[in-house]
C-alpha cells in the first residue's frame, strides 16, 4: 500500500520510500532511547546528558547537511565516483576540525550551558562527534549506488548497536564519562564500514577528479552549511537560550523533551525534498520547471493529507502523549503543542526548488533574518512567558521566514505562489480536521486513562488519514 501511495509522486517514489524508511529507523531508535532514558535517569542526570547532545547539534548536523545535500546534488551532475570521494574527503577534514574545536573548548562550552560537570565527558564526546559526523555521508552513497534496500539494513543494524551502547551502560549505573567512552564504538564501526563501502561502490579515488570536483562541491556545500548555521534558530537556538538563561538542568530537560518534532514526519519531508533534488536537479538548472513543479505540488498535497491530522491529534493530546512516552514529563506538554504547530511550516517546499538550482546562499540570507528575529524575540518573551517564550518565538520567526522565502522564490522564478501551496484536493480535509480536534478534546475531558486516550486518538487519526488518502492507495 505504501509503495502504491508513493508511486503517485512519479519517478521519485522509490527514492522517497527508501530514504523515508531508512530515516524512520533513526527517528524511532532515538525516540525509544529517549523513552528508556527518561525512565531510568533522574531529570537532572538526563538534562546533563542532553546538554552534550546540544553541543552535538550545534556543530555536527551542519557538516552532515552539507555533505548529504551536496552529494545528492552533485552526484548526478558530476558522476558518482568524483562526488562520493570529494564528499568523503571534505567530511573527514570537517569532522576532524569540529572534533578538535570541541575537545579544546570543552570547559568554556560546558560553562556556557551552565553544566561544568560535563566538561570531561565532552572531551570524549568530541571523539564520538568525529566518527558520527564522518559516517553521516552513508545515506547518499547508498542511494547513488542504487543500494537503497541495503540502506535500510545498514540503518537497522547500527541503530540497534548504538542504542544498546547508550542504554545498557546507563542502566548499569555507569557515570556519564564512561557511557560516552563506550558510545564511541558505534560511530567508529560505521566509519570503517562507510569507507570500505565507498571504495567498493565508487572504485579507487582518482585525485585529479577529486581536485576538479572539490571547488564546485565546496561552493554548493558551503552554502548548505550557511543554511544550517543561520538556520540554527529554527531548531536549536531556543534550546541554547533556555540552557543559558535557566540554571536548572531539570527545567532544561523539561524543555528538551517537549521541543520534539513529530516522529517520522521530518524524515518523510526531508526524503521527499532530497528525492526531488536528485530527480530534477538537471532539468531545473536548465530552467525547465514543469516536471519539478508538478512533483512539488503533488508532494505538498500528499504531505498535507498525511501530516495535518497527526498535528491536530498531537496538539490536543499533548499531555497524554508526553506522559505515555516519557513518564514524568507532563509539564513538557505546552512546549510540545507549540512544536506540533511549527510542523505545518515544513510542508511548504519552496526551499527545495532553490536547493535544486544551487542557490543555497539565498536560503541562508533568509535564515539570517529568521535568526535575527528569533533571538531578541525569545529573550523578550522569556520575561513575559517564562520557558514558553523561546518556543513561541520560534513559531513566529519560522512562519515569517517561510512566507518570505516562498514569495521570493515565486517572484524571482516568475512562478505563482500557488505552485508551492496545496491544491483544492485538500478541501475535504478542512472539514475533517475540526471534527478530529473536537473528538480529541472530548477524549481529554472524558477521564479515561492516558494510555487509552492515546490509543483511541491514534486510531482516529489513522482513520482520517486513510480516508483522505484512499484514492492514492488504490
Amino acid at each position: 500500500m505504501f509503495e502504491q501511495f508513493l508511486h503517485k509522486f512519479g519517478e521519485v517514489h522509490k527514492k522517497v520510500g527508501a530514504m523515508t524508511a531508512a530515516r524512520a529507523v533513526n527517528v524511532i531508535a532515538a525516540l525509544v532511547v529517549m523513552m528508556v532514558l527518561t525512565r531510568i535517569l533522574e531529570p537532572v542526570e538526563y538534562g546533563a546528558y542532553k546538554k552534550l547532545w546540544l553541543i552535538f547539534m550545534l556543530f555536527s548536523p551542519g557538516i552532515t547537511s552539507m555533505l548529504v545535500k551536496t552529494l545528492y546534488f552533485r552526484g548526478e551532475l558530476s558522476g558518482h565516483r568524483a562526488a562520493i570521494w570529494t564528499a568523503i574527503f571534505v567530511g573527514a577534514v570537517s569532522s576532524l576540525i569540529i572534533s578538535v574545536i570541541i575537545a579544546l573548548a570543552s570547559t568554556p562550552l560546558a560553562w556556557a550551558v551552565q553544566a561544568p560537570e560535563i566538561s570531561e565527558p565532552m572531551r570524549w564526546f568530541a571523539l564520538y562527534i568525529l566518527f558520527a559526523t564522518y559516517s553521516s555521508v552513508a545515506e547518499p552513497i547508498f542511494v547513488l549506488a542504487e543500494r537503497k534496500k541495503w540502506l535500510l539494513g545498514y540503518n537497522l543494524s547500527y541503530n540497534l548497536i548504538e542504542s544498546a551502547l547508550i542504554v545498557v551502560p546507563f542502566y548499569l549505573g555507569l557515570p556519564l564519562e564512561s557511557v560516552i567512552q563506550i558510545m564511541i564504538a558505534g560511530p567508529l564501526l560505521r566509519s570503517v564500514f562507510v569507507t570500505l563501502f565507498a571504495a567498493k561502490q565508487a572504485g579507487v579515488p582518482i585525485w585529479k577528479e577529486v581536485t576538479r570536483e572539490l571547488p564546485v562541491s565546496l561552493s554548493y556545500g558551503l552554502g548548505v552549511l550557511l543554511i544550517f548555521i543561520t538556520g540554527i534558530g529554527i531548531t536549536q537556538i531556543d534550546k541554547l537560550i533556555v540552557a543559558v538563561m535557566f540554571e536548572s538542568e531539570e527545567l532544561y530537560a523539561i524543555y528538551v523533551v517537549g521541543a520534539q518534532t513529530l516522529p517520522l514526519i521530518p524524515a518523510f519531508i526531508s526524503s521527499v525534498s532530497s528525492a526531488i533534488i536528485v530527480q530534477y536537479a538537471a532539468q531545473i538548472n536548465s530552467r525547465n520547471y514543469d516536471s519539478a513543479l508538478i512533483a512539488i505540488r503533488s508532494a505538498t498535497d500528499r504531505l498535507f493529507l498525511i501530516i495535518t491530522p497527526i498535528i491536530v491529534v498531537c496538539f490536543f493530546l499533548a499531555e497524554p502523549i508526553m506522559v505515555v512516552l516519557f513518564d514524568q514529563y507532563a509539564e513538557s506538554a505546552p512546549i510540545f503543542q507549540i512544536y506540533a504547530i511549527t510542523t505545518i511550516y515544513k510542508l511548504f517546499l519552496a526551499e527545495t526548488l532553490l536547493l535544486a538550482t544551487g542557490r543555497t546562499r539565498i536560503i541562508a540570507v533568509f535564515n539570517v533574518g529568521e535568526v535575527i528575529l528569533n533571538i531578541p524575540l525569545s529573550l523578550a518573551l522569556i520575561e513575559f512567558m517564562g520557558i514558553l517564550g523561546p518556543a513561541i518565538a520560534t513559531l513566529i520567526a519560522h512562519l515569517i521566514a517561510i512566507l518570505a522565502l516562498t514569495v521570493y522564490t515565486a517572484r524571482t522564478e516568475s512562478l505563482r505562489v500557488s505552485n508551492f501551496l496545496p491544491s483544492s484536493k485538500i478541501l475535504p480535509l478542512l472539514v475533517s480536521l475540526p471534527v478530529l480536534g473536537g473528538v480529541s478534546f472530548f477524549l481529554i475531558q472524558s477521564g479515561i486513562s492516558y494510555f487509552t486516550t492515546v490509543i483511541i486518538g491514534g486510531l482516529l487519526c489513522a482513520g482520517v488519514i486513510s480516508f483522505h488518502n484512499r484514492k492514492f492507495a488504490l
